[in-house]
C-alpha cells in the first residue's frame, strides 16, 4: 500500500499543501503524532502552531516515528494525478 492509499488522497493533499499548519516551508510531516517538522543539523524541530515556532526535539537518528518528506509527498500526488489522467485517456475519458 502506498502512502496516498494509506492516508487517503484528500489528507495527503492537505498535508502536502501545508493547510494544516501555520509553519512556513516545513520539510517533513510526522504521521504519529501528526505534526510538521524540519531537521536542523540532524536535530528534529517540531513546529508548534500555538506558539508559531519550531522547537528542538531530539536527533533524527534517535527518532522511531514514521514521517514523510513534504517534497516527496507532493511528487507522489502529482504522479498519482498523472496516472489517473492517463487512465481516463486509455478508457476514453469515461472514468470519474
Amino acid at each position: 500500500m502506498n502512502l496516498i492509499e494509506k492516508l487517503g488522497l484528500g489528507m495527503a493533499e492537505a498535508i502536502a499543501s501545508c493547510l494544516l499548519t501555520t509553519a512556513i516551508n516545513p520539510e517533513y510531516f510526522c504521521l504519529d503524532p501528526k505534526q510538521y517538522f524540519n531537521v536542523v543539523d540532524g536535530v528534529v524541530c517540531f513546529y508548534n502552531d500555538d506558539e508559531q515556532q519550531f522547537f528542538e526535539y531530539k536527533p533524527l537518528a534517535e527518532c522511531d516515528f514514521v514521517y514523510v518528506s513534504i517534497a516527496d509527498l507532493r511528487t507522489a500526488i502529482a504522479n498519482h494525478d498523472q496516472l489517473k489522467g492517463l487512465g481516463k485517456i486509455l478508457r476514453g475519458g469515461n472514468e470519474k
